[in-house]
């Protein structure tokens, strides 16, 4: 039934068709309430759909039920990262991190910290998500320059083109 459930519910996911995706977890939690997963997902559904509330409310209820998933605290954490609430992010990604660690909870932690204006403990964060990953740990950074960085008329042109080099070097290198 779990496995049933799942592929429904990714495929809408994919499909961007998110209010099957609610439909589809409130129906698997009217039989299975304390499924983390359908929280999960139902909370993604609705960060997708802009009902921050609702998101906020899902991954919380997916945290309550299965405190030890990583990815309850992640999803949480950016939700509360794209709130611009990065403190609480910042705890989060931690948290999902402590849990399981892995270059992409690291990277939130390194931008959060940005962020927040530490450079200091966004540079500590960077070094350790380089240890565990460092293609990845470029990549991400590189997909995070791209998005966010390279346009923001608030940084000097040469900041950006310092950046930009650093990244490409790791990207190069082995």
């Amino acid at each position: 039934m779990m496995q049933k459930f799942l592929t429904i519910c990714s495929s809408y996911l994919e499909a961007n068709q998110h209010g099957k995706v609610i439909k589809c977890c409130d129906d698997y939690l009217s039989m299975e309430p304390k499924s983390g997963l359908a929280w999960h997902l139902k909370g993604i559904a609705h960060q997708k759909q802009g009902q921050i509330g609702k998101a906020d409310e899902c991954f919380r209820k997916a945290i309550e039920i299965d405190e030890g998933e990583p990815a309850n605290y992640r999803a949480l954490g950016v939700l509360f990262y794209n709130s611009k609430k990065y403190e609480e992010a910042l705890i989060l990604f931690h948290i999902s991190n402590f849990l399981a660690p892995k270059v992409d909870h690291q990277f939130m932690i390194v931008i959060s910290n940005l962020m927040l204006k530490r450079p200091e403990a966004a540079s500590l964060a960077m070094r350790a998500a380089l240890t565990m990953d460092k293609k990845k740990t470029a990549g991400l950074a590189k997909q995070f320059f791209d998005k966010f960085y390279k346009d923001d008329n608030g940084i000097p042109e040469e900041d950006k083109k310092a950046l930009k080099e650093q990244i490409d070097n790791l990207l190069e290198s082995k």
